[in-house]
């Protein structure tokens, strides 16, 4: 069986030939061809100079595996690269340039056909310079892993004096016996193919590739944890700051009954499965507790439970779909059982019509117990409750996530930055005064809490989607408003999971939520049904019928960004819970302080909430407006559907 150095040497080479004979084919002016037609690619948009430049950089690559070989003179199939003087520093640095072209251009055309994200824009463009990125990320990957497993090649193609063919299987200890900082350089160009592009490319490489990449580093870690471990144990090595891999957050790694399995990805990729006894690590909670007692601090504030959302225990396909069709069926009966009301006051008439839409659809909705069997959800399992957990499947927190960094997303001192997931599992239990997350200082770090919101983890990373399951809810018939967007599919690559044309009837949007105390995401709609799972931790929710719309002073375009969809009012402020954030949540030039008559219109609207426990699923109606805060460290996932 080959081994994972062994089967990442063959990834690269097939991914850099590829890249080769596709550029040749982009540049050719030679319409007839044959070859093209097997390697469909949209690497034209992004112009032939650039896309002759990545194929140079393709062949360097090829020049480098070949010299590693003990073959300087080729095999006559690898292409002149032009540039025979060319250091391994240079090729990095000109991959890095291309990548930040194709990135800049990404973000110009997706934003020039009015697609903003651009992952569901199918415009040639787009889909090219997502390709381009994915494409250049890959090789810079390719290109580091030959340089770090076979260092006497200087990557000039000049090759080296030993032959480093019996090196191919040198394994994990003699690749991974410098600093993490190697293995950061090798993660980091593959998550932001990832985080970027959406590992865009053709069926036979893009996001495929990548999952594959990642899960022979992630075997070779584990390899390396396996053996660093028996060393320690045995007194035989000195540690190092990569082989133990307690965490930031103080959370050791597991030291008993690890099992490794190779098994397949949820996409058809190479995966590597973990399994152990996760029992005996702390938890967010202990650790949480740990600190506050410490620290002298009280409990995080919980918000009161004014009107209390419906609870009920968890429902099935068609106890769930009953639950929809009776307001299905009562909003399609009303117009054909009312009679024609007679004239009736402005005001009166107003507080019917909205008596009748809150009524016309259904309400939102806990229930309890749908998670219990997620292996995310079992301490006995796969907990993300455990923080070693989470680092042991990130290779020990090193990949690499975007995340929120401030209070709320509509105050002004809010931003976004893509950090390690330690840093994530840092920050979550930092919390310093207020809710904040005492994080950054002269770590390098951002500052402030971080908040990996509404992200697509599970797509990024297959090893946690394989911890939880669609709930059969996801797959009832539902009521959609008509002005609903859609999305399109990702013809290229592996949207599958998101952005795919079928989403809105087949596959659920899956998107993770992971933060600390005192994270928020302001009053806003969403264009989905929602379920939302809580799986670590505590939340606070608060809900207002979509009728409501016109008393929660929706935004508009800010900053040429429409906001349509998110309220002006800080729920939190005007509830004196928060001190307000940057713009004080809508409390600016566009949107003036709410004055006492505003906040008493703001206390007389209507609405539900609730607190989400471990295990609870929240239902959250398509268009209901909603205001989540976390009350403690919390790991949710929704689903989206229509």
């Amino acid at each position: 069986m080959a081994t994972p150095d062994a089967l990442l040497w063959a990834l690269c080479l097939s991914a850099a030939d590829q890249i080769v004979a596709e550029c040749r084919d982009e540049t050719n002016e030679t319409d007839n061809r044959q070859e093209a037609q097997v390697r469909p690619t949209f690497l034209r948009a992004c112009g032939a100079p650039l896309v002759d430049e990545l194929g140079q950089r393709a062949a360097q690559v090829l020049l480098q595996a070949d010299a590693a070989d003990g073959d300087g003179d080729g095999d006559g199939d690898v292409p002149e690269a032009s540039s025979g003087n060319t250091t391994h520093d240079d090729v990095d640095r000109r991959l890095d340039d291309l990548a930040e072209v194709a990135r800049a251009s990404l973000v110009a055309a997706a934003a020039a056909s009015g697609s903003g994200a651009g992952r569901e824009d199918q415009s040639p463009a787009v889909v090219g310079w997502r390709q381009f990125y994915t494409d250049a990320c890959i090789l810079q990957f390719a290109h580091r892993w030959l340089a770090l497993a076979w260092p006497q090649n200087d990557g000039n193609g000049s090759g080296g004096a030993e032959t480093p063919t019996t090196n191919k299987g040198a394994g994990p200890h003699r690749l991974f016996a410098g600093s993490a900082t190697a293995l950061d350089r090798l993660i980091r160009p593959l998550d932001m193919a990832l985080i970027v592009a959406g590992g865009a490319g053709p069926a036979y490489r893009g996001r495929r590739w990548i999952h594959d990449a990642l899960a022979q580093l992630q075997s070779l870690w584990e390899t390396e944890q396996r053996r660093a471990d028996k060393e320690t144990k045995e007194g035989g090595a000195t540690t190092r700051d990569d082989e133990t891999e307690a965490g930031q957050d103080g959370s050791p790694m597991p030291r008993k009954r690890l099992r490794i399995a190779s098994e397949a990805t949820s996409d058809g990729g190479g995966g590597s499965g973990v399994g152990g006894d996760w029992s005996s690590c702390p938890t967010f909670a202990d650790l949480a507790d740990a600190q506050a007692t410490a620290a002298l601090r009280g409990p995080p504030f919980v918000p009161p439970v004014r009107h209390p959302v419906p609870r009920t225990g968890p429902l099935g396909l068609e106890a769930f779909q009953a639950y929809l069709d009776r307001w299905r069926w009562r909003s399609q009966a009303q117009p054909q059982l009312q009679p024609q009301p007679e004239p009736e006051p402005q005001a009166q008439q107003r507080g019917r019509q909205r008596q009748q839409q809150y009524e016309s659809g259904p309400r939102p909705l806990v229930m309890t117990g749908l998670t219990d069997d997620w292996p995310a959800c079992r301490r006995d399992a796969r907990p993300w409750a455990v923080p070693a957990y989470l680092r042991w499947c990130t290779l020990g927190g090193r990949r690499l996530v975007p995340v929120e960094v401030g209070r709320s997303y509509v105050d002004a001192d809010w931003t976004q930055a893509v950090v390690p997931f330690a840093d994530v599992l840092a920050a979550a239990l930092a919390r310093g005064e207020d809710g904040d997350a005492g994080h950054g200082g002269n770590s390098g770090r951002p500052r402030g809490p971080l908040y990996l919101a509404q992200h697509a983890l599970f797509a990024q990373m297959p090893q946690l989607r394989a911890d939880i399951c669609v709930p059969d809810a996801c797959y009832t018939t539902t009521t959609t408003t008509a002005n609903s967007e859609t999305y399109s599919e990702d013809e290229t690559e592996t949207e599958t999971e998101n952005n795919a044309a079928t989403a809105a009837t087949t596959t659920p949007l899956i998107n993770a939520w992971l933060g600390p105390a005192g994270t928020i995401t302001p009053l806003h709609t969403d264009p989905y049904h929602n379920l939302l799972a809580q799986v670590v931790g505590r939340k606070y929710v608060r809900l207002y019928a979509p009728a409501e719309a016109a008393a929660l002073r929706p935004r508009g375009r800010e900053g040429g960004v429409d906001m349509g969809n998110t309220s002006a009012v800080d729920v939190g402020v005007l509830e004196g819970w928060d001190k307000g954030g940057g713009d004080g949540g809508g409390d600016d030039s566009n949107h003036p302080p709410a004055d006492e008559a505003e906040r008493d219109r703001f206390w007389r609207i209507p609405f539900v909430d609730c607190i989400l426990e471990p295990g609870d699923t929240l239902y959250i109606p398509e268009g209901w407006w909603h205001y989540v805060r976390g009350l403690s460290v919390s790991f949710s996932v929704s689903f989206w559907w229509r």
